[in-house]
């Protein structure tokens, strides 16, 4: 669920258009009350409002379910280029001359 709204986008009035969703429109409100400091929203001093552990912009609830960690999504990332690239190399051993792309076949006659 997301809606489009006009939100401020710095401290001295300026407007964009956003697409929100309830954690970005959080996230927005959060940089706000914080004069628009990404620094000081992570700083923020205020644990008791009822915004704060939404305030990074990611739901608290699903912590350790959003996904992998970077370090192991990049590890995923270099065993499928590896395995790609073997399967380009096995596909260059196994087609014939003739019909790779890479290869001009020769005109006779």
């Amino acid at each position: 669920m997301s809606v489009r709204h006009t939100v401020r986008k710095n401290d001295k009035g300026d407007t964009i258009t956003v697409k929100l969703t309830p954690l970005k429109a959080i996230r927005w409100q959060c940089l706000e009350c914080c004069v628009f400091q990404p620094k000081e929203v992570r700083l923020c001093s205020s644990p008791l409002c009822a915004l704060y552990p939404f305030r990074l912009g990611k739901d608290p609830s699903l912590r350790g379910r959003a996904g992998p960690s970077a370090e192991a999504r990049e590890k995923g990332q270099a065993a499928m280029r590896k395995i790609r690239k073997k399967q380009v190399e096995d596909d260059d051993k196994t087609t014939p001359e003739s019909t790779r792309g890479d290869k001009c076949i020769p005109r006779v006659g």
